[in-house]
């Protein structure tokens, strides 16, 4: 004769107390991890934000002193080489290069500095050579403190005297 087996009848009038808060646990630590990669995507957005303004500012900076070169030559000769300027806008005059540094939107640091140039027996750049008063090396450089420590994006350039006469 056959034996039956009977299953017992599992409780089907609810959730249990145990399985509401594995449930609600499982839940809120999926949110709580959510929370952290958009809020870590957040932060790497707002990085390359500022990187993005501040190589903005940087080739600005080196279009503005291109300007200030096709007004006059004598604006950058009048310069001293190795040493740091800023830039400033005004409505009434333009821009003008300064020796003062002034913070842009409270937060990026402009400046740019002229290196003379030397050139070879080829007449190509060299670091070693004859000087060439009609060429400069333009470095725009823009600094930023990101919150863990201070980034900065240069851009590097040559200007020649090219409007002479």
């Amino acid at each position: 004769m056959r034996k039956r087996f009977q299953l017992s009848k599992l409780n089907a009038d609810g959730f249990g107390l145990v399985e509401v808060i594995v449930g609600a646990s499982i839940i809120s630590a999926s949110l709580v991890l959510i929370i952290f990669v958009f809020q870590g995507i957040i932060g790497l957005s707002q990085d390359n934000l500022r990187g993005v303004q501040a190589a903005f500012l940087a080739e600005e900076g080196l279009e503005v002193v291109r300007s200030l070169r096709n007004q006059d030559w004598q604006n950058l000769t009048n310069l001293t080489t190795e040493t740091d300027y800023g830039l400033t806008f005004s409505l009434v005059s333009g821009w003008q290069i300064d020796t003062e540094i002034t913070l842009i939107d409270n937060l990026f640091d402009r400046r740019f500095r002229l290196k003379e140039v030397y050139r070879d027996a080829n007449n190509q750049i060299a670091t070693t050579g004859t000087l060439d008063p009609e060429s400069y090396q333009i470095i725009s450089s823009v600094a930023w403190n990101n919150g863990q420590a201070t980034s900065t994006k240069v851009v590097t350039s040559y200007l020649m005297n090219i409007l002479s006469e």
